[in-house]
């Protein structure tokens, strides 16, 4: 399956140590959109949804959907966000549907 959704070491060791302002984490995008990702360049930022059913779904800035991310560091973004922290992510590396990302707080 192309565009797993691997995770990789977040920034810090312990995420409940890390504030919501530098906490951040690589991972790759999960059910890629690669008609979306094709327009996509590195270093383009997508917005970080997350939706009505607990999902977390990417778009481009022209609202297009990219994909989604499924990362063992769900519940701290989920906390941070309510807490009214707002997240991107940045695209580090695309290729074909593979798209590695970057997601930190804005």
């Amino acid at each position: 399956m192309s565009g797993s959704s691997n995770n990789y070491s977040p920034s810090f060791k312990n995420t409940k140590e890390v504030s919501c302002e530098v906490f951040s984490f690589k991972t790759k995008i999960a059910s890629p959109n690669p008609d979306v990702l094709a327009k996509c360049v590195i270093g383009d930022e997508l917005i970080l949804v997350f939706n009505d059913s607990n999902a977390f779904l990417l778009y481009t800035n022209d609202e297009e959907y990219a994909g989604g991310i499924v990362s063992s560091y769900r519940d701290k973004l989920l906390s941070c966000i309510n807490e009214g922290f707002v997240y991107k992510a940045t695209i580090l590396k695309i290729e074909g549907a593979n798209c590695e990302i970057r997601i930190l707080a804005k």
